[in-house]
């Protein structure tokens, strides 16, 4: 009988603390803000956060984040610290759970360009915003884990050869953002499949451009673009859809 009860009182046991379990990660679902990393050191439940906006003034380091974060936002403000322009993360070996990298910037000051290895290479997305205006070298991003990249409004700096990552599928650009930079051939990696241009933009995309991005399924530009030719767009055997869409709706 004493065994018996055991068991029964077992079970409920680990019924309750599955479902405890459950409840946690489902409360922690949105994103957890902290504003210094003692506080996110040291929060009871970080095991639970799988969403992360870090507004703090140390460096983030490897160890510092929860190991089952998906998703990381860093916000900088960079004029209260002249020192350190760059965003205040230092990853080497990051959690393997960390999916999605969002850098936000409150100024556009000492925009330095990214050093080499910065970005960790467990991400498959990358979103730069805010006042994001940084330039991408060639061959600075080294992952090609990288498969979504978002440009912030304020973006309006050229690509090369190479500054994209090898495997980038979708590439977004801020719908009324400024980016107005022409694409030279063989700056957009083969790899893309997606392609979506802010409404002001007015460079012309050349066809041999397009017949260089044999997996190009979706672009979308604004119905005032007039510099490629609709026949032509129509004739690309990939490109299942293209929306000329409404400057202003």
């Amino acid at each position: 009988m004493d065994i018996l009860f055991f068991k029964i009182w077992r079970n409920i046991y680990i019924k309750n603390e599955i479902f405890e379990h459950l409840k946690k990660f489902k409360d922690f679902q949105e994103e957890v803000t902290f504003y210094n990393k003692n506080d996110l050191l040291t929060f009871k439940d970080r095991y639970y956060i799988t969403k992360l906006s870090y507004l703090g003034p140390e460096i983030l380091y490897d160890n510092d984040l929860p190991e089952n974060v998906e998703f990381l936002e860093v916000v900088n403000e960079f004029e209260k610290d002249d020192e350190n322009p760059l965003p205040l993360i230092s990853f080497k070996n990051p959690p393997s759970s960390l999916k999605t990298l969002q850098i936000s910037t409150g100024s556009k000051k000492n925009m330095v360009p990214y050093p080499l290895n910065f970005f960790p290479k467990t991400i498959t997305t990358l979103n730069l915003s805010g006042c994001e205006n940084r330039l991408l070298e060639p061959n600075v991003i080294t992952t090609s884990s990288i498969t979504i990249m978002s440009f912030s409004y304020w973006y309006n700096l050229p690509f090369e050869i190479d500054s994209l990552p090898n495997g980038l599928k979708e590439l977004n650009f801020f719908r009324y953002g400024k980016f107005n930079q022409e694409f030279k051939l063989n700056q957009l990696p083969k790899s893309l499949t997606t392609l979506k241009l802010p409404q002001g933009y007015k460079q012309p995309l050349s066809k041999e451009l397009i017949k260089s991005l044999p997996l190009l399924e979706t672009l979308l530009i604004s119905n005032s673009y007039n510099s490629i030719e609709y026949d032509f767009l129509k004739s690309i055997k990939n490109l299942k859809w293209f929306n000329i869409r409404p400057l202003y709706n």
